[in-house]
């Protein structure tokens, strides 16, 4: 009796029958009717299908597979991008297979991408490829992550402080300096409320109710309601209203990133020359300049995540740290002081 198996296309070419698998495309060697043939069947029905142009088990297919989850999806678009720029600097070991990932091999890529990228992409892709892995565990996709215990690459101590945070005097020569009231709230934005330049940016007049300030980060999603300090409200109410966003363009349109980033380069190249700034400031530092100033006013950290949008306790920890541990040296010298006096 001849049983028609489903989901089997069979046929017979020159005296040889041929049956393959419909679903998955792949031919069954088995003969037709075994319990062998049965038990590849069941196999194959049981097999995820691969749409993807990546072979399973490689670093391609996981990557593509972390890409298009709903897990990355709710990153925010610069986390999204950043993500991106890493898995398209690595789509040249897309066909490397997942077996081949040791921590030796990983410490290699590592000192090889250094040279190439420096010390912050690097760290970068270490991170990136330790969250794709950790997510390929999740889903059945890996069975270890060999980046797990790999150490990032240690910033420089001879290096500057990165984005260190301005004294009152800067910000105040660079607010009297800029070359448009734009440009003045851009840093004055930045430099009161701790946004990031890219918020700053986007930010409208609707936001603004001369009173707080009200936005949702981009990098994190998070969003943050401020209080405007009365430094920032002189700023924006001597800033012309002409155009939907603050921060315009001599076009009343709003600044691309780069366009915004050439306007301050030029501003503060122009102050460094003169000697009226020194060169290790930037406009990120702004950021930092606030979640400083509120960790030396007795901020908790919880308060002063309110303020910023940062994401974690972490990153504002070191503000609170650095102010407390600058409380208790003054605090001990005052009780030195105090103490001679006595003796006196």
């Amino acid at each position: 009796m001849n049983i028609k198996i489903k989901g089997i296309k069979r046929y017979t070419s020159k005296g040889i029958e041929y049956c393959y698998h419909r679903k998955s495309g792949k031919r069954i060697f088995e003969k037709y009717g075994t319990f062998e043939f049965a038990k590849r069947v069941t196999e194959l029905n049981n097999t995820p299908i691969n749409h993807s142009k990546n072979l399973i088990g490689t670093w391609g297919y996981l990557s593509e597979q972390y890409r298009t989850s709903e897990e990355f999806k709710k990153n925010s678009p610069r986390t999204k991008s950043d993500y991106n720029k890493v898995f398209d600097y690595l789509s040249k070991i897309a066909d490397q297979p997942l077996s081949k990932f040791k921590p030796v091999s990983i410490e290699q890529l590592k000192d090889a991408v250094f040279i190439e990228r420096k010390r912050c992409f690097t760290n970068k892709m270490l991170s990136v490829m330790s969250l794709t892995f950790n997510f390929g565990i999740r889903k059945g996709h890996a069975f270890i992550n060999p980046v797990e215990k790999i150490k990032s690459i240690p910033r420089d101590k001879d290096l500057p402080v990165p984005n260190r945070a301005w004294t009152d005097d800067e910000i105040k020569t660079v607010l009297q300096e800029a070359q448009t009231p734009s440009i003045r709230a851009a840093i004055a934005l930045s430099a009161y409320t701790s946004l990031r330049g890219v918020d700053v940016l986007t930010l409208t007049w609707s936001q603004y109710t001369k009173a707080s300030i009200s936005a949702t980060q981009s990098k994190t999603g998070n969003d943050v309601w401020i209080p405007a300090m009365k430094e920032l409200q002189y700023i924006l109410d001597a800033t012309p209203k002409n155009h939907l966003v603050i921060v315009s363009n001599e076009k009343g349109k709003p600044y691309t990133t780069s366009g915004f980033k050439t306007m301050f380069h030029k501003l503060m190249k122009r102050l460094k020359l003169n000697g009226k700034l020194p060169e290790d400031l930037t406009f990120h530092g702004l950021r930092s300049t606030f979640a400083t100033n509120l960790a030396a006013a007795g901020c908790t950290p919880h308060q002063i995540m309110a303020v910023t949008g940062h994401a974690s306790i972490a990153s504002v920890e070191k503000y609170v740290k650095k102010s407390r541990t600058r409380y208790q040296a003054e605090t001990a010298i005052r009780k030195l002081e105090q103490s001679k006096n006595k003796s006196v």
